[in-house]
């Protein structure tokens, strides 16, 4: 089921074994992809519902104004950021605008990001 809804944070952190912080952007939470390497398919409720964060990149503009330039954001951890639904949402765009206004760093792991590579953003 689609869900809209709006989040405080643009931002939640993994903390993985041998230390650090990885702060991610998941623009939707739950995704329609299935890619069999993706480490959500444990979770029986991951697909059950997909959450589209209307004004997360409201929010991330004002958290990057803290941001600390040297460290790198993960974009769709928990989510393919270019499933089917980005194509009316553009919530990703969105978010890869407001990190290239501060020159930031972004990695983002997906097969469909060839739009917006080929866009100048």
């Amino acid at each position: 089921m689609l869900k809209e809804i709006f989040v405080n944070s643009a931002m939640t952190y993994e903390y993985p074994p041998d230390g650090g912080i990885i702060p991610i952007i998941d623009p939707y939470d739950g995704c329609t992809i299935g890619c069999p390497y993706c480490f959500q398919l444990d979770d029986e409720t991951w697909n059950t519902n997909l959450n589209v964060k209307l004004n997360i990149s409201d929010v991330l503009q004002k958290e990057l104004i803290q941001w600390n330039k040297e460290d790198t954001v993960y974009l769709g951890s928990k989510c393919d950021p270019y499933m089917e639904i980005e194509r009316k949402y553009q919530l990703t765009r969105k978010c890869l605008l407001e990190l290239s206004k501060l020159n930031l760093k972004c990695m983002v792991t997906t097969n469909m990001v060839l739009q917006d590579v080929k866009t100048e953003i």
